[in-house]
């Protein structure tokens, strides 16, 4: 039978970022080929990437204290004397199986000592982990307008699309029926294009549209009546970059627009 979403989703968690062997594997393979007809899953896929990469990275930089070593050992011992102390001797421990006493107290105390600096070591990382993302966080949105950082969250969460097609024309007949702007300088371009159809998102009690397309390459036309904004837009176009994701912001008399795509200024498609 083959593989749904859902399963899909599963086996895509297990593949870990630039481990080349995982793509190997015919679970996840199978999982990775359905990227290319759902967009949502790719999405979900390559944020959970950036995430795990991120994870690694500051695991990684993290360097246990040069004393570690030396107060594990000494923790051991200690317990072990203490260990030894409570125990009353008898026959078997003098005599048949010295060794076994020893290495059954030296054993447990490896775990519980063990544990408690993994707990510390998790939790560390954690703590370093949150407070690098939220610093990469700010430097990267640093003088990047709101609405562009509105439309880039939304982006990352968003759970599906509010009308399908492979047309224009059933997507701007929705966007009207919903009242939410349609990119009307741009209707006679993408008119011919393959579209996978549109969401609508609420911009400070505004509609914000977004319609999505497939062409080489997924990419992405929001649009926002002048009207309907208050923050300041730049007169003339205007590039952003957000993780993976790549931003031009323009406006035309009556409407702001944003095209989006993962990749650079350069993957961008001409459209105006």
């Amino acid at each position: 039978n083959p593989m749904d979403r859902e399963e899909a989703k599963s086996f895509l968690e297990l593949c870990r970022p630039g481990v080349e062997a995982d793509h190997t594997d015919p679970l996840i393979a199978e999982a990775l080929a359905m990227l290319d007809q759902d967009p949502e899953l790719r999405a979900s896929f390559e944020s959970g990437q950036v995430i795990d990469a991120r994870i690694s990275e500051s695991l990684n930089s993290i360097e246990p204290p040069a004393s570690l070593k030396a107060e594990i050992l000494a923790g051991m011992y200690a317990h072990k004397a203490s260990a030894d102390e409570k125990a009353p001797a008898t026959s078997a421990d003098m005599i048949a199986f010295p060794e076994q006493t020893s290495t059954k107290n030296w054993m447990s105390a490896f775990v519980g000592l063990a544990a408690v600096f993994v707990a510390l070591f998790v939790t560390f990382a954690a703590l370093r982990t949150g407070q690098e993302t939220n610093t990469e966080t700010a430097v990267a949105t640093a003088g990047i307008p709101d609405l562009v950082q509105f439309l880039s969250a939304e982006m990352s969460n968003m759970k599906g699309l509010d009308k399908r097609s492979q047309q224009s024309g059933p997507i701007m007949t929705y966007l009207a029926s919903q009242g939410a702007p349609r990119p009307d300088a741009l209707k006679e371009v993408i008119r011919d294009k393959r579209t996978l159809g549109c969401v609508v998102f609420d911009y400070n009690g505004a509609k914000l549209s977004m319609i999505c397309f497939k062409d080489d390459s997924y990419y992405h036309i929001a649009t926002l009546d002048k009207a309907d904004i208050t923050e300041e837009i730049p007169q003339d176009p205007a590039f952003y970059q957000i993780g993976k994701q790549t931003f031009k912001l323009w406006q035309d008399e009556k409407q702001v627009h944003i095209l989006t795509m993962e990749g650079t200024e350069e993957d961008l498609p001409e459209l105006i």
